[in-house]
């Protein structure tokens, strides 16, 4: 096999997943026989990793800093000095770039460079691009469509389908973006992971059910509106949120779904979602928990800051269930916790539970957080070896109450 073929190998495989020690190891060793300095490098990272001694890692590393400061220049060529990238470098190669500013032309140098320092690039990261055209495009001419990760943060943009073309992607990131052809991404069938957080725009994309094949984790966090989810078109605006989940009813498929910091009340689509593990309605107008019965796999339930809630009881039935945040809510009755079986985190912060009885009843329990609610007594709890986070507030005697105990002779 010719060494530039094996190389390419490699590269991908390194790609694809970089904790392969094996591959890096013979990445390295074809590396020295070129007389690239960066074989060295992974051969002590390597030993560093494996190495008992305190002494040997110290020496191992400071020598692993000497050889990075004398070749950083040659590895970077003209970016070395830019301030329009953090490399992300990762044993010698940009495994995890920030681009800037100028991104297409900032990545161009970055691919262009003779020693292949952009050749692992897997993730990027692009700040307030103007545009993904060119991105997409020059990604797709250096063989890296298989790019596992993208992160645009405040895109300047609005049509996103170029990106559809890197059909290899895993997770994309859009922060606070407004694309008017979200549904155009809906073709990424490797896509395992969409980040949406303060999307402008509606969810229609999503009752595709043939669209987004490989989703299993979606962030609509901080969501504009409810309202504005149901569809500019749709003609439903009038009537609240009560439909605006529907477009992620047949999303059977997610395992993850956060909803949290928006100002969703309906949750009825949700009831579909058989399979999800973790859902976040962190900071919303939540209130009837009743649609989540059917969630009977939900492992992370997140409902901090949904003041209008109050009432448990549609969860009993959650056997799996392994962490519960109630922190900033009205429920000051855990009852209907005593039955599940795997509770093992549970955040009351901030609400008005006063008795430890429940707690107590809790069979799995191993980690709770008080703080600002009414709990006066945590002995028991710290006795049977529960973590409890926070503590009651020192309660002051009234002058009375120490005249009192003085005429009583208390101390």
């Amino acid at each position: 096999m010719a060494a530039s073929t094996a190389r390419a190998e490699l590269e991908g495989a390194l790609r694809r997943d970089p904790g392969d020690e094996q591959a890096w190891t013979v990445f390295g060793d074809l590396l020295s026989a070129a007389g690239d300095h960066r074989g060295e490098l992974i051969a002590l990272e390597q030993r560093a990793l494996a190495s008992a001694r305190d002494f040997e890692r110290k020496v191992l590393r400071h020598r692993i800093e000497e050889l990075t400061r004398a070749e950083y220049a040659s590895w970077l060529g003209p970016l070395a000095q830019s301030g329009d990238l953090d490399p992300g470098l990762v044993r010698g190669f940009a495994m995890d770039p920030q681009l800037r500013r100028h991104h297409p032309k900032t990545l161009e140098q970055l691919l262009a460079i003779e020693s292949r320092t952009g050749a692992l690039l897997r993730t990027l990261t692009a700040e307030r691009a103007t545009g993904c055209t060119k991105i997409a495009a020059l990604l797709r001419e250096r063989g890296l469509a298989d790019l596992h990760s993208l992160s645009l943060p405040d895109p300047a943009f609005e049509r996103v389908a170029p990106l559809a073309k890197l059909d290899g992607l895993r997770r994309l990131e859009l922060a606070r973006a407004a694309p008017v052809d979200l549904a155009s991404l809906g073709q990424l069938d490797q896509l395992d992971t969409l980040v949406l957080p303060s999307l402008r725009a509606d969810l229609e994309p999503f009752a595709d059910h043939g669209a987004f094949a490989a989703l299993r984790r979606l962030d609509l966090s901080f969501h504009a509106s409810p309202r504005l989810a149901l569809g500019r078109a749709s003609g439903r605006g009038a009537r609240g949120d009560e439909h605006a989940l529907a477009p992620l009813a047949g999303r059977e498929q997610l395992l993850e779904l956060d909803l949290g910091h928006a100002g969703w009340t309906e949750l009825a689509p949700l009831a579909e979602l058989r399979s999800l593990e973790r859902l976040v309605l962190a900071s919303t107008d939540v209130f009837d928990l009743r649609p989540l019965m059917s969630l009977t796999a939900l492992r992370e339930l997140d409902l901090r800051g949904a003041r209008a809630l109050a009432d448990l009881s549609p969860l009993t039935g959650h056997a799996a269930l392994e962490s519960l945040r109630l922190a900033y809510t009205r429920v000051r009755d855990l009852r209907p916790l005593r039955v599940l079986p795997r509770l093992k985190m549970l955040d009351i912060e901030a609400t008005p539970v006063a008795s430890i009885d429940d707690l107590m009843a809790m069979p799995a329990l191993e980690r709770v957080i008080i703080s600002g609610s009414a709990i006066t007594n945590i002995d028991p709890l710290l006795e049977r070896g529960v973590q409890v986070i926070g503590r009651p507030p020192v309660v002051t005697p009234s002058w009375r109450e120490l005249a009192n105990s003085l005429i009583r002779g208390d101390g």
